[in-house]
């Protein structure tokens, strides 16, 4: 919110030039005429500041907000580029993941494209992903434990990682491990 000046604003030079008048003249200034005129020179120069001040605030408002706006875009053309790499990613890199339905307790299984392309699908959405009840595949029974959580979330950070070229931020809300898009700017 920018204040707008009131008080009538003169150049100090011409102020200078108006006062001074007298001494090209050859007239003496008493030192109380002096005094005045400094005291003008001063309030003209600090109405100048304050309107320096006020012009510099808004320009730096100015530009946060496009900063703000190159960052979403790089975020989006980042993401979308991410998003179209997946479709290749049927290679070595792919493994298989577990789901837990904590309603049904079924367990079912799916590629990690999957899972990363509905992150990365999340994260274009400015939201958060609740990886907590997902785990790798291996053989044998699957367990569901905080260590097997923690080794899938990391898995999906990395290959995250390597589709984007930041780590995204993992953070435990209301007791569930949930992946957010890490900051572009």
């Amino acid at each position: 919110m920018t204040s707008e000046i009131l008080v009538e604003t003169r150049n100090p030079k011409a102020v200078a030039n108006e006062d001074s008048s007298s001494l090209k003249d050859g007239r003496s200034m008493s030192d109380n005429d002096f005094k005045e005129v400094l005291a003008k020179l001063q309030l003209g120069i600090d109405q100048m500041m304050q309107q320096q001040s006020l012009h510099n605030e808004a320009q730096m408002k100015e530009q946060a907000k496009q900063t703000a706006i190159v960052a979403r875009q790089h975020k989006h053309q980042v993401l979308g580029w991410a998003l179209s790499q997946l479709k290749d990613l049927h290679s070595p890199h792919e493994f298989q993941c577990r789901f837990l339905d904590k309603k049904t307790k079924d367990v079912s299984s799916f590629p990690s494209s999957m899972i990363v392309r509905n992150i990365l699908l999340s994260f274009m959405q400015d939201k958060g992903v609740v990886i907590d009840d997902r785990i790798l595949k291996t053989s044998g029974k699957d367990e569901f434990s905080d260590s097997n959580k923690k080794v899938f979330c990391d898995k999906i950070s990395g290959e995250i990682n390597g589709l984007i070229g930041l780590k995204p931020v993992v953070r435990v809300l209301r007791n569930e491990m949930t992946i957010f898009c890490p900051d572009f700017s």
